[in-house]
């Protein structure tokens, strides 16, 4: 069974696409009697433009002058697109695709997806954020221009997965060491005298102040929660470095202590 011939442009359009074609030409007779008009129509095969015409008109001719007259129409036909896509402008794009394939792509600021992608993009300086949990973020900053696609290739680098641990574990550590001088800060100021509200005609017979401090419990509660954070904080340092020694037993050893210059930690 023969097929439809394919004449309309919607039914072309879809054949060029596929054969990456840019530019279709179109051609239409129109026949009264022995009066001939042939028009051709170059179209921008992406969205249907007109970039260009020309019409070849013989009034009463036989078909032989009619063939005689097109090849000059085919070139003006010819002049006429060149000139019209040389002034023709496209919009710069970015095409960007890598692994691993997940990542979150960030376009100026603006989540444009998951790579694979292209889109088309505005002349002038960008910047591209690549991301995905677990990997080292990557920046890429570049000048779009006109009629150019900007091709950027990925790979991301995996993260060690006990680096949050090592952060984590020494974060809680400082905040326990805050902790535990503050705690011991406030047991050691418990009973002395207020000095600032005790003057000499202020202190009873004795020469003892009425104003002391009883910073006793807030102290004892201080030092706790130190210590605490610091066994913490500890705990996941141990945990990391026993994660980084998996092809040997643990034999690490960590003692903490309080002297007077301030929280030692060793391992």
């Amino acid at each position: 069974m023969q097929g439809k011939a394919c004449t309309q442009f919607d039914c072309v359009q879809r054949a060029a696409l596929k054969a990456g074609v840019g530019v279709i030409i179109m051609s239409r007779l129109i026949r009264d009697n022995r009066d001939y008009q042939v028009e051709f129509i170059a179209h921008a095969v992406e969205d249907g433009r007109v970039l260009a015409q020309a019409t070849v008109e013989c009034s009463i001719c036989g078909q032989q002058e009619l063939l005689d007259a097109i090849p000059a129409k085919l070139t003006e036909l010819d002049a006429k697109l060149a000139q019209a896509l040389a002034a023709q402008t496209w919009p710069p794009r970015l095409m960007v695709a890598g692994t691993p394939s997940h990542a979150s792509l960030s376009l100026d600021g603006e989540d444009i997806g998951p790579g694979p992608i292209s889109v088309e993009v505005e002349p002038g300086k960008h910047q591209l954020e690549i991301a995905a949990v677990g990997y080292a973020t990557q920046l890429h900053r570049w000048a779009a221009v006109e009629g150019v696609e900007q091709q950027i290739e990925f790979s991301l680098t995996r993260q060690p997965a006990n680096r949050g641990l090592k952060i984590a574990g020494w974060a809680a550590v400082a905040l326990g060491g805050v902790g535990t001088t503050t705690g011991i800060t406030l047991i050691s100021l418990n009973g002395r005298d207020h000095a600032p509200t005790c003057a000499t005609n202020l202190r009873d017979p004795s020469g003892d102040c009425p104003n002391v401090y009883a910073t006793a419990a807030a102290g004892v509660i201080t030092l706790g929660v130190g210590v605490a954070a610091i066994a913490t904080g500890v705990g996941l340092l141990v945990h990391r470095h026993q994660g980084q020694r998996q092809t040997k037993p643990s034999s690490a050893r960590v003692s903490v202590g309080v002297g007077a210059g301030g929280i030692q930690l060793r391992f």
